[in-house]
């Protein structure tokens, strides 16, 4: 989304960082306030052996909440004109 808006952003893990840089009209850091949770599992939650083994129930949220972050920006960038099946 960032790329679509032409919006230069740092390479980082952080989804807050991430969803900061979002034009504010889209209000993505209000209704995605929760992705911000996902961050960890970008490096942390690779690492079972350094870090809390994830049991079935969080694994099944952290999903859950991707596949709702992946949608919402997904149709906002259909209503934008960038279309995705």
């Amino acid at each position: 989304m960032l790329v679509f808006c032409e919006i230069d952003f740092p390479y980082t893990h952080s989804i807050e960082k991430l969803l900061s840089l979002a034009p504010k009209e889209h209000g993505l850091a209000n209704s995605l306030s929760d992705a911000g949770d996902l961050t960890d599992y970008a490096v942390g939650k690779r690492y079972p052996d350094f870090y809390e083994k994830l049991d079935k129930s969080e694994a099944e949220k952290a999903v859950e909440l991707a596949e709702n972050v992946k949608k919402k920006i997904r149709d906002l960038l259909n209503s934008s004109g960038l279309c995705f099946k």
